[in-house]
């Protein structure tokens, strides 16, 4: 079994495959921070849930996604060690591939959070910026691989900091790959390129949101390819990433209602395996044709499709078999 030790401070993280954390005498103060993205949030939340066991956690997302997460069962307000701040960074809209152009406004997002969330990290008066403050100091900063200033301002502060990447080492490369090319290339509007090479070179290392076993060739060709950054930094995997809570509450209207629509179509269908489940992320974006297209694929066959209402619409209701159909703008995974 495949054991990665962290040493900071009065802290030791021990992870592995099967998800084990150590601890020292004393509690480390964490703080995690994420962006609005929500293929970002639940990962970084999910891995605060597990620090939480043994350490004081913070975790810092935009005040409407935290209101999001608690409404869909995510968060649980009364779990120990774990405190949630919202940031008032205007960071409102729905940015779950609802809009072909969202992604060309992800730095624009991300320069909302700056000022607030510097503020809620290293100021005394944080309290018009956040639905809270931080009253304890902090021991390491985990961050997003797009929010970069707290890398910078904790590297100033001689706090250990690292990068989190919510998917698996293969798409890490390939985005760093394609950055270091587009520098290279001098192309117009790069600072956020330079600026992230940058912020990797004062991280202490980098936590994957995989598995060792899974990545093994990718950190390996991680490892010879000197020019990308975060080649020579260290990378703990940190997956699986599950959240066992929300697992075992979810107790919403929208997962009451999919049960029953399950057990139904279990029963159609003769107690045999039957529903495809369809989902392609959040920042997958399908034009009306595309949708009308799977949809015609699978008229015949009982589906789960999580999509948003306004993608929705692209689909005509004569298309929609209710008995066999159930679209929803948002599925617990």
């Amino acid at each position: 079994m495949l054991l990665v030790t962290v040493l900071f401070y009065t802290l030791t993280i021990v992870t592995s495959a099967t998800d084990t954390f150590g601890e020292t005498k004393s509690y480390a103060h964490i703080v995690l921070i994420t962006s609005p993205f929500y293929g970002h949030m639940i990962p970084i939340l999910d891995f605060a849930k597990r620090l939480a066991v043994h350490h004081h956690i913070t975790y810092i997302v935009s005040e409407s996604k935290r209101q999001m997460l608690t409404k869909r069962g995510f968060i649980d307000e009364s779990q120990t060690n774990l405190q949630v701040i919202g940031l008032f960074d205007d960071n409102n809209d729905d940015y779950e591939a609802t809009d072909v152009h969202a992604i060309n406004r992800i730095q624009l997002i991300l320069d909302r959070m700056r000022k607030p969330l510097l503020r809620v990290l290293f100021s005394t008066s944080s309290s018009s910026v956040s639905t809270s403050s931080i009253s304890r100091p902090i021991n390491l900063i985990i961050s997003d691989l797009f929010i970069l200033p707290p890398i910078w301002e904790g590297y100033k502060r001689n706090i250990v900091t690292y990068l989190f990447v919510p998917n698996n080492l293969k798409a890490y490369l390939a985005y760093m790959d394609a950055s270091v090319e587009r520098v290279n290339s001098n192309e117009a509007g790069l600072d956020f390129d330079r600026f992230l090479h940058k912020t990797i070179s004062l991280a202490k290392g980098l936590i994957c949101n995989s598995m060792r076993d899974l990545d093994k060739k990718f950190l390996k060709e991680l490892r010879h390819q000197t020019t990308v950054p975060g080649s020579d930094k260290p990378v703990h995997f940190v997956a699986p990433l599950m959240s066992e809570d929300f697992n075992q509450k979810q107790n919403t209207a929208d997962a009451a209602n999919i049960k029953q629509w399950l057990d139904e179509q279990w029963v159609k269908a003769n107690q045999t395996p039957s529903v495809i489940y369809i989902s392609f992320g959040s920042w997958a974006y399908l034009q009306g044709k595309q949708l009308k297209e799977i949809i015609r694929a699978l008229k015949v066959y009982p589906i789960i499709w999580s999509l948003k209402p306004n993608l929705q619409r692209s689909i005509s209701s004569s298309w929609i078999n209710e008995d066999k159909h159930l679209l929803l703008p948002w599925v617990p995974q």
